[in-house]
């Protein structure tokens, strides 16, 4: 019974939007706290995945990367996600809220393709240029 309801704010009534959930409050609330609690496992895992990992040998070690990647992570989950929920309902807020989820998963990708990948395809690249050289 999921569907695209027409709700109206309740600070401007000349405000509505369409807001994709289910007609029963107590299911919307719980897949918002089964989301909340299974990103914040992931980063939690993550994070725990990175302190364990510092005492790997050096050649297979990436514990810095995934620690800064899993703080970054925590910091903006931190600052946006607060933003998200204050919303409500107000007027223009589902696009708001859609821009601040933009802004996270472009910040959250970006940080991961820039600390995990650049750094391994640097590697790669000197490599190359050591074997023509040899």
């Amino acid at each position: 019974d999921y569907g695209a309801y027409i709700r109206t704010s309740e600070s401007n009534p000349y405000y509505k939007y369409i807001n994709c959930s289910c007609p029963s409050s107590f299911w919307n609330s719980f897949f918002a706290i089964v989301t909340i609690v299974s990103e914040l496992a992931i980063i939690l895992s993550a994070c725990i995945f990175a302190f364990l990992n510092r005492k790997a040998s050096a050649s297979y070690r990436e514990s810095r990367q995934i620690a800064i990647v899993s703080y970054t992570i925590v910091t903006f989950f931190i600052v946006l996600k607060p933003l998200y929920y204050v919303m409500g309902d107000n007027t223009d807020s589902e696009t708001l809220r859609s821009v601040i989820q933009s802004i996270f998963i472009t910040i959250v990708m970006t940080t991961v393709l820039c600390i995990l990948g650049i750094p391994t395809m640097y590697q790669v690249y000197r490599g190359h240029k050591r074997r023509i050289r040899s």
